[in-house]
């Protein structure tokens, strides 16, 4: 199945469970955990930055209950993951079935650690037929994501963004139309979180590739569109060909020399 691994998430309050969670799933191949949080502020920025393709996560979380975190997350028109709930409390069955039915697969009941093997199999499974029978449900596109900036959670629409370039110290910089962000994120860590129109083209830059006004492939350059004046920016050999792989253009021709 071309979409596997799943891209999971464990969001649990309980350190000893939330660490006994993680190591079990990451037993399964089809599961890549890309995350954990115990707080719902830290679910938030989590879901908001990973994007996964499922979540195992407890009702109760620190600073309140997981349907206030996935209300958040259609406030802000951030995609919610299929869900496999784990509580002790029999009580919120029928919330999570009823108010999140389109995204809840699975529901454990606390202590699941006898035949764990089991249950966590059924509800990868479950998981995985849903994506598989549900074509309707689509997340929806990724226009932004929020990123830890001055102590806070600031959001970035993509469309703003010009280029990433590195800050130096495991920091960049975040150029946009009106401001530059330095933000405490290598540039790979920044391509994780981003969509695939940022494209490397150095050591030094990432650009929006929806920027590109046009290319220079006798010195290596390429102007961006930037207000209030563009800039040029130049690509490095050793990035050339992977960069023009990620372009809709006549690549031969720019590769000639």
């Amino acid at each position: 199945m071309k979409n596997l691994p799943l891209k999971c998430v464990v969001l649990e309050d309980e350190d000893d469970t939330r660490n006994w969670l993680m190591e079990k799933l990451q037993s399964f191949s089809e599961i890549q955990l890309v995350g954990e949080a115990a707080t719902i502020d830290d679910a938030f920025n989590l879901l908001a930055q990973a994007q996964p393709d499922v979540a195992f996560m407890d009702i109760r979380l620190i600073g309140g209950e997981a349907f206030q975190l996935l209300d958040r997350l259609r406030q802000n028109n951030l995609p919610i993951p299929y869900i496999v709930c784990a509580s002790a409390f029999p009580d919120y069955v029928m919330t999570a079935l009823n108010d999140y039915r389109n995204y809840v697969v699975q529901y454990l009941m606390k202590p699941f650690a006898e035949n764990w093997e089991d249950k966590f199999r059924k509800a990868i499974d479950a998981v995985i037929a849903a994506k598989l029978t549900n074509p309707t449900y689509e997340k929806p596109p990724t226009t932004h994501t929020f990123l830890n900036y001055q102590g806070g959670f600031t959001k970035f629409d993509f469309n703003k963004i010009v280029y990433l370039e590195a800050g130096g110290g495991g920091k960049s910089i975040i150029v946009t139309d009106d401001l530059n962000y330095e933000v405490d994120y290598t540039l790979a860590k920044l391509m994780a979180l981003f969509p695939n129109t940022f494209a490397r083209i150095s050591r030094s830059n990432v650009i929006n590739t929806d920027r590109i006004k046009s290319i220079n492939k006798g010195d290596r350059t390429l102007e961006v569109i930037c207000q209030p004046k563009n800039k040029t920016i130049n690509i490095t050999e050793t990035y050339y060909t992977d960069f023009l792989d990620k372009l809709p253009l006549a690549k031969t021709q720019l590769l000639e020399e």
